[in-house]
C-alpha cells in the first residue's frame, strides 16, 4: 500500500516539474521576444552640433534616427548606441576615438537623456548630442 502512495506522489511531482518547466521556457521566449521586438522597433532621433577645430573651424548640425546597434560618427570618435528606452533615453559606448567630458574625464559610456544637451570633447574639437524626440511600434 505504501509504494503505491510513494509512486503516485513520484508521478504526481515528475507532472509539476515537467509542467513548471514547460511554462519556465515559454515565459523565458516570450520576454525574449518582447526584448527583440523592442531593439528592433524603438528610434531615437539625435541631434548632433559641434565644431571640429580644423584648418577651417568647421561647425557642423545634423539630426537622423538611430536604432539599437547603430553608430554615431563625429570628427575622429565613434559611438555605438547600446540602448535606446521608450522614453527617449540613449546610452552608447565610444568604440573608436577619444571623448571626454566637461571635467576633462575620459567617457567610455554615455547617456542622452531625452531633450536634455549632453556636451561632449573630441580630440579636436566640441560636440552636444540630444535626443529630439523617440518613437516606438
Amino acid at each position: 500500500m505504501k509504494k503505491d502512495w510513494i509512486n503516485k506522489n513520484r508521478k504526481w511531482i515528475a507532472l509539476l516539474i515537467s509542467v513548471a518547466v514547460f511554462v519556465l521556457f515559454w515565459i523565458v521566449f516570450v520576454i525574449g521576444s518582447i526584448n527583440r521586438y523592442h531593439d528592433t522597433h524603438t528610434w531615437a532621433s539625435i541631434q548632433i552640433t559641434g565644431v571640429l577645430e580644423t584648418d577651417t573651424s568647421d561647425a557642423f548640425e545634423q539630426s537622423d534616427e538611430y536604432l539599437k546597434g547603430d553608430a554615431i560618427t563625429v570628427g575622429d570618435a565613434l559611438l555605438r548606441i547600446d540602448d535606446i528606452k521608450h522614453n527617449g533615453t540613449v546610452t552608447f559606448h565610444v568604440e573608436r576615438g577619444k571623448l571626454t567630458d566637461e571635467n576633462g574625464e575620459e567617457v567610455k559610456t554615455g547617456t542622452i537623456t531625452y531633450q536634455k544637451k549632453e556636451r561632449y570633447y573630441l580630440e579636436h574639437g566640441t560636440v552636444q548630442l540630444q535626443v529630439i524626440s523617440n518613437r516606438y511600434e
